[in-house]
């Protein structure tokens, strides 16, 4: 081969990696504006029926309690990095929409599944100063019918019981207050 064709060769070589990278830095960017919600419930699926136990006042919550409701069920556990940092937009959000008949659920998790110890969730409330965050202790395996693989994992369930906004991951307050504000108006 000639100098020339290698040239041409090398510089094609060279726009298809950049191209590669463009196309994957496109489609980060994008999974992340969108929850990178692979695995989860589609959106437009209807959710799946469950209960938990509310931490504040041990009172057991059903999903048939909630119909007609814009319910938040955000998937957390203390161990999760994440979720620690989102724990104090889900605690905002639920106080700012609770006037709007919004029902927001913090459905704790433990790393090896299953609920904390309702002790070491109630430490950790105090500890960061998260007076209001909404706590609730998965009866069942809420885990597995809502197909979450990561924490935290979020849903915006509309008053049509059906899943208007699933994501991976932590959310910005911007963008759940977004996806509420949209499901109430549905």
């Amino acid at each position: 081969m000639s100098k020339a064709s290698d040239k041409v060769l090398g510089g094609l070589l060279v726009a298809l990696i950049a191209i590669a990278v463009v196309g994957g830095l496109i489609d980060a960017v994008r999974g992340a504006r969108d929850g990178d919600a692979a695995g989860l419930l589609p959106t437009g699926a209807v959710a799946p029926t469950f209960s938990a136990v509310l931490h504040a006042d041990g009172k057991v919550i059903h999903s048939s309690d909630l119909a007609g409701k814009v319910v938040v069920l955000d998937f957390w556990g203390t161990w999760c990095p994440h979720c620690v940092n989102e724990a104090p937009t889900i605690t905002e959000v639920a106080q700012k929409y609770a006037a709007s008949g919004v029902v927001v659920l913090a459905l704790d998790e433990a790393y090896e599944g299953g609920p904390e110890p309702k002790a070491e969730v109630a430490q950790f409330l105090k500890s960061n100063a998260l007076d209001g965050y909404p706590v609730a202790y998965p009866e069942g395996d809420v885990v597995s019918k809502f197909r979450v693989a990561a924490f935290p994992s979020l849903y915006v369930i509309g008053k049509d019981g059906k899943v208007s906004y699933r994501g991976a991951g932590e959310i910005s307050g911007r963008r759940l207050r977004e996806a509420i504000d949209a499901a109430l108006k549905s």
